[in-house]
């Protein structure tokens, strides 16, 4: 993981990610699917408050708009869904739920930021669901931890959950990491330092 330079004051180092992850799925590897998915039920919304929420969510909001990508609250979300990502004549667009906490939206919205930039199938990389949901969720839960928002509970658990319902092997996490990495860094960036 060498050539990112040191992580900051912040007590995160999100380079450590991808060893947690990969202590993470050995650890759930024998626990089916569905069990896993239940462990996560309304636990994505389920954060520790921080001061600035406000002000790092309206600035996650301003990078997803100078990317092209569209951000709005709403309540049309099928299913049970907190969030949607999808193209709407061409452009990508997130909806979020506005009964979600600030914190919840902001790990959320960098999770969805990481679809839209990552997985739009004409830049030609299609991944699996598994390798998708790896990569998103390990952007959010950078994101998040950066900014003080402890997610690992739920991040970790969603993240190797998709891996083992996908048959996404261990060794796929450093390669997804490199890129997943590199979306972060850019928000990181635009968004400022906490």
């Amino acid at each position: 993981m060498g050539g990112r330079g040191a992580s900051s004051g912040n007590k995160f180092d999100p380079l450590k990610v991808p060893d947690k992850l990969k202590e993470h799925y050995e650890k759930i590897k024998d626990i089916p699917t569905e069990k896993q998915r239940e462990t996560l039920k309304n636990s994505n919304d389920n954060f520790n408050k921080i001061s600035n929420a406000d002000k790092v969510y309206s600035k996650l909001k301003d990078y997803a708009k100078s990317q092209g990508i569209k951000v709005r609250e709403g309540t049309d979300i099928p299913g049970n869904g907190q969030t949607i990502f999808k193209k709407s004549g061409g452009a990508p667009e997130i909806i979020i739920k506005p009964s979600m906490s600030k914190e919840g939206k902001i790990k959320t919205l960098a999770h969805e930021i990481g679809h839209a930039k990552l997985h739009d199938p004409s830049k030609g990389y299609r991944p699996n669901k598994g390798i998708k949901e790896l990569e998103a969720e390990t952007i959010g839960h950078m994101f998040a931890g950066k900014h003080g928002i402890d997610t690992k509970g739920y991040s970790y658990t969603y993240t190797t959950g998709w891996m083992h319902k996908y048959s996404v092997p261990k060794s796929q996490i450093d390669s997804s990491f490199n890129k997943s990495y590199s979306v972060y860094n850019d928000m990181n960036k635009y968004v400022g330092e906490p």
